[in-house]
């Protein structure tokens, strides 16, 4: 007996609980599942294996259902709350082998063969009884020697599966661009997907560009995206496998930048995995984008014009200062003249260049931010010069761009400052202005 178990994330477990004497009476079977899961569970399905007899059976079989439970000191639940799945009773090995080389009897000899059906599925107070007929058949493997002796045959398998009925027509789903341009199809389309062996409808109910998981390459397709929970329960209902989990996104809050081995993985995870997994951590895939020449070299080029953009803003000012000054003379001889002092007049001119400094330092940051949102993730490829999935966090430095800009903003005062705490000659001053 396999139970089919689902958690919070929509993983399934496939569970094995034992072997069921078929001697008519009751027997308990545990299944035990490893930690890992996300609960709480939900029971899928619920599959019993058995072998074909070789001849007709005189008498249907019996399952009885009287209650399940999920752990010891837990309150059991009637098996009557099974009563929503619907019984199968199916077998493939018998179908492939009557299409194929034909069945046997228990001899060895050609003979026939019958497949399992459902009798009936009740409910009995609280407990669930399926009865149902077995099937039987031996596969046939042919003759060998003079006169020609049978071959002993084949066991074939048989399968009781409890599963949900699945009510859905079809699945609501998330397409990316790429895949609705490549099936041209749009939000609101139900397009056929084979997922698990089976063909199950998807309704398009909303579009992205991108998604994480989905490789961002150029003419691959694109991608669909649909609730696993949701998904299991089709698959389960069409007794089909569950479909497995490949791929894991964890917020790991215990791992810091440097990590384990600089990787930003918590200590020990590797090991916790199963064997062949590969993991992959945001500071890794940080460091690959920063490495990669596509990205390194406008990233560089990005840096230089910032800087650049920064001493021609100071150089700018500086100059503008200076020509300032010296058109000033007379007014500042004037004020000399008058009593003002020099602290009073640098004040004003530094509150002059202040008023045009700082809200062209606080200009500049806002731009630059803005800047840095649209051009860093354009310049940051992958290796097979695609943008990477998810897109690029733009984390802004605000300390030193906060300190850059205070040097704009604050340099062209202090030069103004310097540039008038010298208190002037006023007669010669004004002399200069009268013969100018």
């Amino acid at each position: 007996m396999t139970l089919t178990v689902t958690d919070a994330d929509g993983g399934a477990y496939q569970l094995d609980a034992g072997t069921l004497p078929a001697d008519g009476r009751n027997h308990t079977l545990t299944a035990s599942l490893a930690g890992g899961a996300a609960y709480p569970l939900r029971l899928i399905s619920l599959t019993v294996g058995y072998t074909l007899p070789g001849r007709s059976p005189r008498r249907p079989a019996i399952l009885t259902v009287t209650s399940l439970s999920d752990g010891p000191g837990t309150t059991p639940v009637p098996g009557s709350a099974l009563r929503a799945l619907a019984p199968a009773a199916t077998s493939p090995e018998l179908t492939g082998t009557t299409q194929t080389t034909g069945t046997a009897g228990p001899t060895g000899f050609p003979g026939p063969s019958g497949p399992p059906a459902i009798s009936s599925s009740a409910v009995r107070g609280t407990t669930l009884v399926v009865t149902f007929d077995s099937g039987y058949g031996l596969g046939f493997n042919g003759f060998h020697g003079r006169p020609p002796v049978p071959i002993p045959p084949t066991p074939l398998a048989g399968q009781l599966t409890l599963a949900p009925r699945s009510a859905v027509t079809a699945l609501p789903g998330l397409a990316t661009r790429a895949f609705l341009a490549a099936s041209d199809a749009r939000v609101g389309s139900v397009v056929q997907a084979t997922i698990g062996g089976t063909v199950i409808g998807v309704r398009i109910v909303a579009a992205a560009t991108a998604f994480p998981a989905v490789p961002a390459v150029p003419g691959a397709g694109g991608a669909l995206v649909v609730d696993l929970g949701a998904l299991q329960g089709v698959l389960a209902g069409d007794l089909l496998p569950p479909a497995q989990v490949t791929q894991w996104w964890l917020a790991t809050g215990s791992a810091s930048p440097g990590g384990s081995g600089a990787s930003g993985a918590p200590p020990g995870l590797a090991a916790a995995l199963p064997p062949g997994s590969v993991v992959t951590t945001t500071a890794a895939a940080a460091a690959g984008l920063l490495g990669n020449p596509l990205s390194a070299v406008p990233q560089q080029a990005l840096l230089a014009i910032a800087v650049a953009a920064a001493v021609l803003a100071v150089t700018g000012f500086l100059v503008s200062i200076v020509a300032d000054v010296r058109q000033r003379r007379a007014e500042s001889a004037l004020l000399a003249a008058l009593g003002v002092p020099p602290r009073a007049a640098a004040g004003q001119l530094c509150l002059e260049r202040l008023m045009l400094s700082l809200p062209a330092a606080a200009a500049g940051l806002a731009l630059g931010a803005v800047l840095a949102e649209l051009l860093v993730p354009a310049v940051t490829l992958t290796s097979s010069g695609a943008a990477p999935v998810p897109s690029v966090l733009i984390e802004i430095g605000w300390s030193r761009a906060l300190l850059l800009a205070f040097a704009v903003a604050v340099l062209p005062v202090l030069a103004a400052a310097a540039a008038v705490a010298r208190r002037p000659d006023a007669a010669a001053g004004l002399r200069a202005a009268e013969a100018a």
